[in-house]
């Protein structure tokens, strides 16, 4: 005699990331690992992300910490200035 049936579980699985947060977390990596030489060759594409990640992405955090270190790099290299 086969035992109870056991309920099946009506949590879905988590979605699989979107493509953004599949690049920003590739960017993320990159900048972790000082893979960046040039802040103004990221520039464009970040501001693209900026507009398409959600800012309920678990990413988002981290992702305007690196977006707001890259914009004062850029920033310090219009202006001249060293750290």
């Amino acid at each position: 005699m086969a035992g109870p049936r056991k309920p099946k579980s009506k949590a879905k699985p988590a979605p699989a990331s979107s493509p953004i947060e599949t690049e920003v977390a590739e960017l993320l990596a990159s900048y972790a690992a000082g893979d960046i030489d040039n802040a103004w060759d990221v520039l464009p594409r970040m501001t693209e992300l900026d507009k398409l990640l959600p800012r309920s992405s678990k990413l988002w955090k981290a992702y305007n910490e690196m977006s707001t270190e890259i914009a004062e790099i850029a920033r310090k290299s219009a202006m001249g200035e060293d750290d």
